[in-house]
């Protein structure tokens, strides 16, 4: 178990301009993280998205992230799953125990998903916590996950094993209109702004986004979908991102909020200007027929056909 050091933090917390106690949250982070990469029954089975994805494998942390979110990576049957799916909570368990983390008892467990709570107490002797989710109807991925070599500043992983940087940014595209947080739009911000994608690149950002945006949310025409998301934008206020987002930024960086705003919903207007073949993708979507070549080449389209949350949706479409 690693030791924080009020002192050291202080200082490392000073010099990157980080709120400290958040810094140590994402130290934390990076050391759970260990357990996924180098357990022999656990590594590979489980690959990286979410923020802490793009701050780790993209960037050297435009932005602090405070949680980690991981799909199972294991084609399997659901009895497969289940029965790894028990052994990987009993090695979890007895890891983060080790760590000196308890488990609190909000955490959820559902056939979906499992979503650890993990309580402990800061080097400033203060009560905190670690969200650790895994997701395992997810569990067939569009692009072949990358083992990412990281080089930050903050951290000493070597390596981490996260979604190939287009599905990546595609399911974080499909959160940013299904929910709109502050730290969705700085994230999509920066995708944009240091042209993570070359424009070769663009045309499947676009698929993944609606595999992900039909996926994630109820069946309803895509035009409401970008409706609500426009709303969503013009009512996401100064304070919302004050609370929510500045805290886990550089300290003293400012943001033009206008700007921000602007730019990613401009990039979200132009991504989506739909093809008729993708526009029947939809439409066959939401009519409860799932046709994936629609989308994607044999290869991709043949795996996705066993994705089990189209599967649970197609099987409830009403």
């Amino acid at each position: 178990m690693r030791s924080y050091n009020l002192r050291d933090l202080t200082n490392i917390a000073q010099y990157n301009k980080f709120n400290r106690d958040t810094l140590e949250k994402v130290l934390r982070l990076s050391e759970l993280l260990t357990l996924f990469n180098e357990n022999e029954e656990l590594k590979g089975k489980y690959v990286l998205k979410g923020g802490t994805a793009f701050n780790l494998c993209l960037f050297d942390f435009p932005r602090l992230s405070v949680d980690i979110d991981m799909n199972f990576n294991f084609n399997s049957s659901k009895e497969e799953m289940l029965e790894m799916r028990e052994l990987h909570r009993k090695l979890i368990s007895a890891f983060v125990a080790l760590d000196g983390y308890t488990i609190d008892p909000k955490s959820r467990f559902t056939f979906t998903l499992d979503s650890y709570l993990l309580k402990y107490t800061n080097a400033a002797g203060s009560r905190d916590n670690i969200k650790i989710e895994l997701n395992y109807s997810n569990r067939i991925q569009i692009l072949e996950p990358v083992n990412y070599k990281l080089s930050s500043k903050i951290i000493d992983n070597e390596s981490i094993l996260a979604l190939n940087k287009v599905e990546l940014y595609g399911s974080k595209i499909a959160a940013l209109i299904g929910r709109t947080t502050a730290r969705d739009v700085f994230d999509v911000f920066q995708l944009v702004n240091n042209q993570i994608l070359l424009d070769n690149e663009l045309d499947i950002l676009k698929k993944c986004s609606i595999f992900y945006l039909l996926t994630s949310n109820e069946f309803q025409p895509f035009g409401d979908l970008l409706n609500q998301f426009k709303k969503n934008m013009e009512n996401l206020s100064f304070s919302a991102i004050k609370r929510n987002l500045i805290p886990l930024l550089h300290v003293g960086e400012r943001i033009d909020t206008d700007a921000f705003k602007q730019t990613v919903s401009q990039f979200i207007e132009t991504l989506f200007e739909l093809t008729e073949t993708e526009q029947k993708y939809i439409d066959s979507f939401n009519a409860g027929e799932f046709k994936p070549e629609l989308l994607f080449d044999k290869a991709i389209a043949d795996r996705l056909k066993e994705h089990p949350m189209v599967l649970w949706k197609m099987m409830n479409h009403k």
